[in-house]
């Protein structure tokens, strides 16, 4: 299969990149080229140019583009809604526009925070809940969900989570960071998700490429917790105090923008469609420290 890649530089989009480069011809496009990407699949493109999207994805002719590219400043986003849009939403039109001229399967990466935390069944959310993004990041990335959606039919949109990994640190990794230098380690009691291991998710990502099982997916580790719970695991995986976690909430830090409460997400249709489950999100943890620890 010929894959194009965006975001290949970006947390998810390095572990997409090294895993679908096994088995499949693989390229990559964006503004700025990664230096784990060979010159040669490398493409020059920036996604909110639709005449520039059209051109690349029109030349490289790929049967599937996992699209991993996005604007992920959360709290920015508020300030400047005019560049989150831009990328988010227009990014992934432009994406499936382009898609549309050789029946272009792509598969666009959201995120959980189009939901609100209200409402939400106990073991998460399925596919089939309502929408309610709080922030302009949130919209952002559902009103490029609903490009994807209306302008194709070939369409993977793959909801998932607090993602960590390899690639860079994430709060997992702080929390270590914090702890050994004894400082304190923020954590919020106020919000409750998955943590989503990026190497996980990637394999999961090429097995749904592969399944054409096309649709709505949520896709994250097993389990759920608050990031008091994550914090307070990491330490304890790490023989480190629990005295270090300074508990707080949303209020405490004065976000500029909304976060739900609760956005664990239920991978109901993974589940469905006959996939073996990922892996607790604990298990994820313990692999990501050991890697790390072992990459020192």
């Amino acid at each position: 299969m010929k894959v194009l890649v965006t975001g290949a530089a970006g947390l998810l989009g390095t572990d997409v990149w090294s895993v679908f480069s096994q088995g499949h011809e693989v390229t990559a496009m964006g503004r700025t080229h990664p230096p784990h990407v060979p010159l040669s699949q490398w493409r020059t493109c920036d996604l909110r140019d639709a005449a520039q999207t059209y051109k690349t994805v029109t030349r490289e002719n790929p049967d599937l583009i996992v699209h991993c590219a996005s604007y992920n400043d959360v709290d920015g986003a508020e300030s400047n809604p005019d560049e989150a849009f831009r990328v988010n939403a227009l990014g992934a039109r432009h994406l499936a526009l382009a898609c549309q001229r050789f029946d272009t399967a792509l598969m666009a990466v959201s995120t959980d925070y189009v939901f609100d935390g209200t409402l939400a069944p106990e073991d998460g959310y399925r596919e089939c809940d309502a929408t309610h993004p709080l922030s302009v990041y949130a919209q952002s990335k559902r009103w490029g969900e609903l490009f994807v959606e209306q302008l194709l039919h070939k369409y993977f949109i793959v909801r998932t989570s607090w993602l960590f990994g390899p690639a860079r640190p994430t709060y997992a990794d702080k929390v270590v960071e914090w702890a050994r230098a004894g400082q304190p380690v923020p954590c919020l009691t106020d919000m409750c998700s998955v943590p989503t291991y990026t190497p996980d998710l990637a394999r999961a990502l090429q097995r749904l490429a592969e399944s054409g099982l096309y649709g709505l997916v949520h896709l994250t580790n097993g389990g759920f917790c608050t990031r008091v719970e994550l914090a307070r695991e990491i330490l304890r995986m790490h023989g480190l105090p629990e005295s270090r976690l300074k508990p707080m909430t949303q209020a405490d830090f004065k976000h500029p923008a909304k976060r739900p409460v609760f956005s664990c997400l239920q991978n109901m249709v993974w589940r469905l469609n006959g996939f073996t489950p990922l892996r607790s999100w604990k298990d994820a943890l313990r692999e990501h420290f050991s890697a790390t620890l072992h990459s020192r």
